[in-house]
């Protein structure tokens, strides 16, 4: 029928049908537009629907930025009644900044405030809650920049010159910019339902791809169910999900939800589901691992079954701390989780303090403090989940600055396993601090910080810190950490958080820790609140790089709309480090050292034990003859009797005297025949000489029947 807009209409398309949207009304067509079924869309908050973006999504909620004292989108109904308020505002008002999913409860906006750098806002329609992701690197957005979302949910990103598609909702982005000279502005894209991509554009005529683009965007759901009966079929009343357990496709890994379940968004071919759980525990029903698809919007859905072997406990406690000051009251952060099949009982958590450390408070009941020994009650830990608490103490100020401090954090329960698959004693150790980089990233190799040197069987783990340095409270934390090729990342987990926390590992090896509804306050409005942190532990390949390997890792956090913060980049060696050191050494004429007796600089490449290389540059000075070092004098019967080691020496000097007269005094001599060190001499004893400059020294013993002994000692560095 006859329709008079008042507005140029806008048109959106999901699953369910097509829709117009219009200032006073709502139109819904479910057979390509043979029908139309209206709707009154009344919104009890009008600006200019006209410029205003809108999209309508598979739940049919029409969401429509508006102005209420600020910008927001608002979340309606058909009807116009507000159902929800998301606090952040469209980046502009071209058409288009907002759009809705295909097929998915989710909705897309490009967001920003004021003059900060925009990013893709996703809404989750099911649990209202949001996440923030940054959008691909090197694209300039302008004031044209818009979204479009395709049939099989394949997300786009389009700029005056530019075009991006995510197959993930916004995880990664490729970038599919047509390399034509002759494209002179983006003006529009469609992708047509046989999958082929139009574009349009000034400069150049009506653009289609060669091939598909839609390919691959398919979901994979595995439901992992606790298979009672033991007939590895998903029965009727069989519907007891079991939660936390991992699935893996290819360097996707996802871990089971309440239900259950874990889903992946994957392209076409064939992909392999694995189910990561303890062969000791769980008993896995055969499932289909191997899951083709040959085209894309294809769901399929997986059950495996999993039939409890033992039903038993296994505990391992994380301690850990974000800094420790002196004189402040600071926290430790303690996390337990349960990687058995039953709860726990009687948890107990016994905590031994540093000396320094003098105890506060606990989140956990405190059964009994004896000395610097804390015993808390943990209570019943459920499998495969945690539980978290603080503890509070003060760093008493008699600690000198900069002086490490250890806790140490150990576990009682009953009905344990036979086997712990994690760690069931946490220690730490780290430095205080005077001032610090609020957000930063630092190593622990078996509990020490700032280790440089992974082990053989080292345990590694990393600390990431941020803190709200900001002006008003963060609502969304994000840490995006790019693995190394040398970590396993099935024995990849998470160990100790400040705040509850979600996880993943996506493509590229990289590791997403989301912090949703984190509510951190500013470091000006609550200093001690503003700080998070996460901890995570790792292992090596096993096969191991070469001994003197560096490896790296960086992470980046990103705070609601703010561009990301690059941590520091942690640097660790494998076994062993690679030096390079320059020795300045002096002998004197017809004496060697380590070989070399003419003057000069050399090189020695040298191999450690373990494996790495040690490059020596040696800068070699002779002395002449009548240097005080060098002076011969007559020789002592007793020398013989006389051990100094090792020569040349880096900083102790061990003297041994086996004969049988009395020794008095020593002296060290430098070059001008200075005597820099004496004291008392003793048959067997040792000189500290590693404040000594390097050079060629001469060491005088007195006996008691007033002759000398002298040796020449050379320090090097």
């Amino acid at each position: 029928t006859s329709v008079d807009f008042i507005f140029e209409p806008q048109v959106n398309i999901n699953a369910n049908g097509v829709y117009i949207l219009d200032f006073r009304e709502t139109f819904k067509s479910s057979d390509n537009g043979e029908s139309w079924e209206e709707f009154s869309f009344n919104p009890s908050i009008i600006f200019n629907l006209g410029l205003s973006p809108s999209a309508v999504s598979i739940s049919e909620n029409v969401y429509l930025t508006d102005f209420l004292g600020e910008w927001n989108t608002f979340r309606y109904t058909l009807s116009g009644e507000v159902v929800d308020t998301i606090t952040a505002s469209v980046l502009n008002f071209s058409e288009n900044t907002i759009v809705a999913s295909f097929n998915r409860p989710m909705v897309f906006m490009l967001v920003g405030i004021l003059n900060e750098e925009p990013h893709l806002m996703v809404y989750d329609e099911d649990d209202r809650s949001s996440v923030l992701k940054p959008l691909p690197t090197g694209v300039t957005l302008g004031s044209n920049g818009y979204l479009y979302v395709d049939h099989a949910d394949n997300l786009y990103l389009v700029t005056a010159t530019q075009l991006f598609m995510s197959v993930d909702s916004g995880d990664s982005w490729d970038d599919i910019t047509p390399n034509n000279p002759s494209l002179k502005r983006i003006t529009d894209i469609d992708v047509s339902w046989d999958g082929y991509l139009y574009l349009a554009s000034l400069g150049s005529p009506i653009l289609k791809s060669v091939s598909t683009v839609v390919q691959g965007h398919n979901t994979l759901n595995a439901i992992v169910y606790n298979d009672t009966d033991g007939d590895c079929s998903f029965d009727v009343g069989e519907d007891e999900g079991l939660s936390g357990l991992r699935l893996e496709v290819g360097t996707f890994h996802r871990l089971s939800n309440e239900e259950g379940r874990a889903s992946f968004n994957l392209r076409d071919g064939s992909n392999e589901l694995r189910l990561n759980a303890r062969d000791d525990l769980y008993e896995i029903c055969d499932f289909n691992e191997v899951v083709e698809f040959s085209g894309f919007e294809e769901e399929k859905t997986v059950f495996i079954g999993v039939q409890l072997i033992e039903e038993c406990a296994d505990l391992s406690i994380s301690s850990t701390t974000p800094f420790l000051r002196r004189c402040f009251d600071n926290t430790y952060f303690i996390e337990i989780y349960n990687d058995g099949s039953a709860a726990s009982e009687n948890t107990i958590a016994l905590i031994e303090l540093d000396e320094h450390f003098d105890f506060i408070s606990s989140d956990f009941p405190v059964i009994f403090q004896s000395g610097q020994t804390v015993a808390l009650d943990i209570g019943s830990v459920e499998p495969r989940d945690a539980v978290r608490g603080k503890i509070k103490f003060n760093l008493s100020c008699d600690a000198e600055l900069g002086q490490a401090h250890y806790v140490n954090a150990t576990l009682e329960y009953e009905i344990p396993c036979d086997e712990n698959s994690r760690v069931t004693e946490a220690f730490e150790c780290r430095e205080n601090i005077g001032s610090y980089d609020p957000n930063d990233k630092s190593v622990y190799i078996d509990g020490v910080a700032d280790s440089n040197v992974i082990g053989l069987e080292s345990e590694i783990e990393y600390l990431i810190r941020f803190q709200n340095t900001g002006t008003d409270t963060a609502f969304t934390v994000r840490i995006e950490d790019q693995l190394s090729v040398d970590f396993e990342l099935a024995e990849l987990y998470p160990v100790s958080a400040s705040h509850d926390y979600s996880w993943s590992i996506e493509r590229s090896r990289n590791l997403v820790v989301t912090f949703n509804n984190i509510l951190l306050p500013d470091s000006t409005v609550n200093e001690p609140d503003s700080h998070g942190f996460i901890k995570f532990r790792v292992e090596l390949k096993d096969d191991r790089p070469q001994p003197g390997h560096l490896v790296e890792n960086t992470a980046s956090i990103f705070f609601d709309f703010n561009e990301p913060i690059i941590t520091n980049t942690v640097q660790t060696a494998y076994l062993c480090q690679h030096t390079s050191s320059v020795v300045q050494a002096s002998i004197c004429p017809g004496d060697n050292f380590d070989g070399y007796t003419e003057e000069g600089m050399y090189e020695d490449l040298l191999v450690t034990d373990l494996g790495c290389d040690s490059l020596r540059t040696l800068e070699l000075t002779v002395l002449s003859d009548d240097e005080t070092v060098c002076t011969t004098s007559t020789h002592n019967p007793d020398e013989e009797h006389l051990t100094i080691y090792p020569v040349p020496t880096q900083d102790i000097l061990h003297i041994a005297y086996t004969g049988n007269k009395q020794l008095e005094n020593y002296f060290l001599l430098d070059l001008k025949g200075q005597a820099i060190l004496k004291d008392k001499a003793e048959i067997d004893f040792s000189l500290q000489l590693g404040e000594l400059p390097e050079g060629i020294y001469l060491l005088q013993l007195q006996l008691g029947d007033g002759t000398k002994m002298s040796r020449r000692v050379s320090v090097v560095r």
